[in-house]
């Protein structure tokens, strides 16, 4: 019979696109995941070859203060984006609730357990007749001594939900100016997701879109974060695996001298719900990719097992 689905806890549902960091010889694995309420909370999982992880502690590390039930705040904290300082970590996230109904957020920490309290960098603007804006999806680039923000635009109205990958960079007083930057899948896809690095193109970024019903990863590609290329598709998923039946999205790139590797997450239907996991793909030139693991490398836990209908 059927599993229990999450049996409540905190990242036992589903989890988020994660970002990784190579820390003296491993791997830290920043992610969110959700409970049975859809309630996104941020932790933290650790591993020597990117395979095998390790959660670091069985509670989230930062837990957003509201709940949907009561209101009264931002109930979920997701996608994250973490780097080193001289400190030690900082990290970005889309904030998500109430009183706004989303930002993006940051947060600093010495250790990768303790965090501060969230700083507001981006907030979306309240609900109008025009629609429901909400910002998503951090993604930090240090360039030419400053930083660069990408995130997910998602623009929701009565008839329709449109969004777009934009840039945003940090001025002399800290706030941060809209570039104008708006990057769009050329198929209508909803795109979402962004990932940005310096590679031997240039600069890369992949994403992700949902289009016809399906989830995919395109990439595209600029030589100064200004002017880029139309986003191509390259991973459509694979429909005949059972972790792949509804496609791919969330890419994680790192870039080494052995090439790229990608986790990503994986989207399926089977018998006992809905399931998202992480997989890892491997690349020679960013474009090209084959599965390293068989199976989905991180899970939900317990999450929803992967039962083909």
């Amino acid at each position: 019979m059927p599993a229990p689905i999450g049996l409540g806890n905190w990242d036992g549902r589903q989890v988020g696109r994660p970002f990784i960091l190579g820390l003296d010889g491993s791997y830290w694995m920043f992610y969110s995941g959700s409970d049975l309420w859809g309630e996104w909370k941020i932790g933290v999982a650790t591993s020597v070859d990117g395979i095998k992880w390790d959660r670091l502690d069985a509670d989230a590390v930062l837990v957003p203060p509201a709940s949907r039930l009561m209101g009264g705040g931002w109930h979920s904290y997701e996608s994250p984006w973490a780097g080193l300082t001289a400190d030690g970590f900082r990290l970005f996230a889309c904030a998500t609730g109430d009183l706004p109904l989303s930002a993006i957020v940051s947060f600093a920490s010495p250790d990768g357990v303790t965090w501060t309290n969230p700083v507001t960098e981006l907030v979306a603007p309240p609900i109008s007749a025009e629609g429901v804006f909400q910002f998503r999806d951090p993604w930090i680039v240090e360039a030419d001594g400053r930083d660069s923000l990408f995130a997910t635009v998602v623009h929701t109205t009565a008839n329709e939900r449109v969004s777009a990958i934009v840039r945003y960079v940090r001025g002399e007083d800290g706030t941060w100016i809209d570039t104008g930057l708006s990057i769009t899948d050329p198929d209508g896809g909803l795109i979402s997701l962004p990932d940005v690095l310096r590679t031997e193109h240039g600069w890369t970024l992949w994403c992700s879109s949902f289009v016809d019903g399906r989830y995919r990863i395109l990439v595209a590609y600029s030589p100064d974060l200004v002017t880029w290329s139309v986003p191509k598709e390259i991973i459509a998923g694979d429909q005949d695996s059972p972790y792949e039946t509804q496609g791919v999205f969330g890419p994680m790139v790192i870039h080494g001298e052995d090439g790229y590797r990608m986790w990503h997450l994986t989207s399926s239907r089977t018998s006992d719900g809905f399931s998202v996991a992480v997989r890892l793909r491997r690349s020679d030139d960013g474009e090209d990719w084959a599965v390293v693991a068989k199976r989905p490398v991180f899970t939900p836990s317990p999450g929803v097992p992967v039962r083909p209908w």
